[in-house]
């Protein structure tokens, strides 16, 4: 008997371990996947116009990105009139063929902050490895 109830112990705290797991990655996911190939453009602020960019379609840095945008403080509905110039653009093409464009400032205060173009996202990315490996795919 004590090895059955042990065993239904070890099960339920499973049970919950999972639940929860998924519970925090529902919570901190904000529905960014399936890109196909992103365009990324840096910003020149003295001719005020974007290079001819670059494209990336390798599954490396679509997760790098797609990570980076399911990881951050997400607001939804909100408005942010920027002081500055964005310094990237990103168009992302996803796998249906839609599209968005992200306007990426790499240094907002303490954040990188990313605001989905026309829909009211906004993305503010803290941690010095997420924003690391961010700018460095985005230069």
């Amino acid at each position: 008997m004590g090895r059955v109830r042990q065993m239904k112990k070890w099960v339920l705290i499973l049970l919950a371990l999972s639940v929860l797991g998924f519970g925090a990655y529902v919570y901190f996911y904000n529905g960014i996947s399936n890109i196909e190939r992103m365009k990324i453009q840096a910003y020149n602020h003295k001719t005020e116009s974007y290079d001819q960019g670059k494209v990336l379609t390798d599954q490396y840095s679509i997760k790098i990105f797609t990570k980076s945008l399911n990881r951050a403080r997400h607001e939804k509905n909100t408005i942010y009139e920027m002081a500055n110039h964005e310094d990237y653009l990103v168009t992302v093409t996803y796998e249906d063929g839609g599209t968005d464009e992200f306007r990426v400032w790499e240094s907002s205060g303490r954040y990188t902050h990313i605001i989905r173009a026309g829909e009211g996202d906004n993305f503010k990315i803290s941690g010095d490895r997420n924003r690391e490996k961010l700018i460095k795919l985005l230069k």
